[in-house]
This record gives C-alpha cells, sequence and structure tokens, in this order.
C-alpha cells in the first residue's frame, strides 16, 4: 500500500481498515496520528516524521524507525520488542518508558540493549557534574520536613568545577585528595565523610554540616570555614587548621 493510498483511507476515517504490518512507507509525514492500538509489525517507517504521534497499545513488533522523527510520540503500552531506532529524532517528551518489550536499537544509540549495559560500566563522568549522577546508592531521608538525599559515593583523587552538592546528604563520602573549584555545598550534611587533604576554592558552604567528618589537612580559606556547622569533635580539628592558617584570632567565631 501506498503513502497517498493511506492518506486517502485515512481522511475518509477509515484508517482501521489500514493493514499496517509489513508496511514500507520511508520518508512520509505522520505527524499527529494516532496508530492506538494498530498491528504494525515488520513495517518500514525509516525516516518517516511521527512528531506528536500517537502509539499508544499499538504493536510494532520487529519495525524499522530508522533516522525517524518521533519527537513528542507516545509510545504508552506500545510493542516495541525488536524494533530499530537508529538514530531516531526524539526529545524529552517522547514517551518510551511504559512501553513493552525490548528494542533491538534504542533511540539516541547505535548499540543493542546488551551492549549498552556493558559500555555503562566504562562510561566516564564529565568534569562538571551534579554530585547526584555520580556513581552512588542513594535512598530518601527527611530533613527538616524536605525530602533530600542521602548519598554514597567515591570522589576521591579528582578534580571538579562547578560541582553541585547543595541540599543533600551525604554518608561516608570519600573525597580524599580532592579539588573543589566554585563548587556548592549550601544545606548538606556530610556524615562520616573523608576529606582529607582536600582543597576547597571559592565554593559555598552555607549552613553545610560537616559533623563527625575527617577533614584533615584540608586546604580551605576562613570565609569558606565560617559558614560551616560542626560537632565539637570537628570543630576542634579546624581549630587547629585555622590557627596553623594565622587569619582566625579568636577560634570561637566559629559556630
Amino acid at each position: 500500500m501506498t503513502y497517498e493510498e493511506i492518506v486517502e483511507l485515512r481522511d475518509e476515517g477509515r484508517i482501521a481498515e489500514i493493514d499496517w504490518s509489513s508496511v514500507d512507507v520511508k520518508n512520509q509525514d505522520f505527524s499527529d496520528w494516532d496508530f492506538t492500538g494498530l498491528d504494525m509489525t515488520d513495517s518500514d517507517f525509516s525516516g518517516c516524521i511521527f512528531v506528536n504521534a500517537n502509539f499508544t497499545d499499538a504493536d510494532l513488533s520487529n519495525s524499522i524507525f530508522a533516522n525517524a522523527n518521533i519527537s513528542g510520540a507516545d509510545f504508552s503500552g506500545a510493542v516495541i520488542e525488536g524494533v530499530d531506532f537508529t538514530d531516531a529524532i526524539f526529545d524529552e517528551e517522547t514517551l518510551l518508558e511504559d512501553a513493552i518489550g525490548e528494542p533491538l536499537v534504542m533511540p539516541g544509540n547505535e548499540v543493542t540493549p546488551e551492549d549498552d549495559e556493558e559500555s555503562e560500566d566504562t562510561e566516564t563522568e564529565e568534569e562538571e557534574v551534579d554530585a547526584t549522577d555520580a556513581e552512588s546508592s542513594a535512598s530518601e531521608t527527611v530533613e527538616d520536613g524536605e525530602t533530600t538525599e542521602e548519598i554514597e559515593v567515591d570522589l576521591s583523587n579528582d578534580t571538579f568545577d562547578s560541582l553541585d552538592m547543595s541540599n543533600s546528604v551525604f554518608d561516608n563520602l570519600d573525597s580524599t585528595n580532592t579539588t573543589f573549584n566554585g563548587s556548592e555545598f549550601n544545606e548538606s550534611i556530610f556524615d562520616s565523610c573523608g576529606f582529607k587533604g582536600a582543597t576547597f576554592s571559592g565554593c559555598d558552604f552555607t549552613d553545610a554540616d560537616f559533623s563527625g567528618s575527617d577533614l584533615t589537612g584540608v586546604s580551605i580559606s576562613v570565609e569558606q570555614l565560617e559558614q560551616i556547622r560542626f560537632s565539637v569533635e570537628s570543630k576542634d580539628k579546624l581549630m587547629e587548621i585555622a590557627q596553623m592558617l594565622g587569619s582566625i584570632e579568636d577560634p570561637g567565631s566559629i559556630e
């Protein structure tokens, strides 16, 4: 069946009469079409435009959507087992989360789902990252009536620029010998974390709590120190650092 024949039946309101299985209609425009519940198995839609199309509960098994534009398309409940999405164009409005089955190639990837799982172990983090994107195990906790994340993560022996670690709870964070430049730590809690030998430059520690953390040998300015809340034990350690820096006349000025 040709694209022209399909459009004619659709315009006549007879889209349900179209046999979509094994259809070969490359590089055609199906924007805003409703394919709800249709059998579209083993078809080739390479290069087609499906912007805001509705594939809810459709069976797309083993079909080809290579180089197709599926921006804003809804695949909720659709069967996408074996579907080839190689180089498909998609956006944040594309709904694939509730689709059923494993596609041959995911949108935005030129590898199979199995290859993609293996490659995840070798991916490196970008220099500018959100702390919650690092490899971590996270659980929710409630602090002062607000939900924050409790995060265990290894950031040791690295350098981070503009790292956002604000409004979180970190447990056993390892930041030994790590350099933080212009990073955000405001209103976060660092419980039993290790910052031994860490360097902080131009960071925001407003209302940060480092109680129980190891801050031995850190390099930090007095201005940054004065923003931080400490336990008695941590405060004593920091007083030693402050006195060595010779920048605080009254160690008791840090709350």
